[in-house]
């Protein structure tokens, strides 16, 4: 049976698994499923997944992983990764502050919705974080309803705040921490996303399942006052 990916070389140590370009389910289940395994290969340095591709990392100190030793191991165990549960992965509850959102009026509009029917169907899918990238943390994040899809901002802002929930096309994201965005800013949460400090440093890990929970401006605050615990 054919894999329904391509294997090629990315360096001299790393090679890439590319799935057809598209944000699909069935592609990230099976991408994070594939991951986990490979974290069992001896001298595998690291897994970077995306929506549609895996860069797959050897200890430059090991003899090379090449594309067709890779695609007969992962033959072998094709029944562990081609069909796998789609709800693997943790699942992590996020308070967000809706009120708080600078553009959550401008995606209403622009998706012919009151604001508080945007922020219900926002609440309602079970995310997926695909990967984490852009800035140290940064949750992309599939599941978005197709109706609240709003193209990004003309004009970015020169910071958008820590915290911030956004909205870019037809993604969902989370800023960890104060950067410049183009992403339509709908909500804020007091959870810490990044903590340096912390191992791994990033709340959220690739392959998690995410729901938000809308929370008012005065939980907000008291949670933020609360300084939310790293768990």
């Amino acid at each position: 049976m054919s894999l329904p990916f391509t294997i090629e070389p990315l360096t001299e140590t790393a090679l890439v698994l590319r799935w057809p370009a598209q944000i699909c389910p069935v592609t990230q289940a099976q991408i994070h499923a594939i991951a986990a395994l490979l974290r069992q290969w001896p001298g595998l340095q690291e897994c970077v997944p995306t929506y549609h591709c895996l860069a797959v990392y050897s200890d430059p100190a090991r003899p090379p992983l090449h594309a067709p030793m890779l695609a007969q191991w992962l033959r072998q165990k094709e029944k562990l990764w081609r069909k796998p549960r789609v709800e693997h992965g943790r699942l992590r509850t996020l308070p967000v502050c809706y009120e708080l959102g600078d553009d959550l009026i401008e995606v209403a509009s622009h998706c012919e919705l009151p604001p508080e029917e945007v922020v219900a169907r926002h609440c309602q899918p079970t995310y997926r974080v695909c990967f984490l990238g852009f800035s140290p943390g940064f949750a992309y994040l599939s599941g978005l309803d197709p109706t609240l899809a709003t193209p990004r901002r003309a004009q970015p802002r020169t910071e958008i705040p820590a915290g911030a929930v956004a909205i870019g096309g037809a993604q969902t994201g989370l800023y960890p921490s104060a950067t410049p965005g183009g992403w339509q800013i709908i909500g804020r949460s007091p959870q810490p996303l990044l903590d340096l400090s912390q191992s791994p440093p990033t709340w959220l890990q690739a392959g998690d399942r995410l729901k938000f929970e809308a929370i008012s401006p005065a939980q907000y605050a008291q949670l933020q006052e609360a300084s939310p615990c790293w768990t």
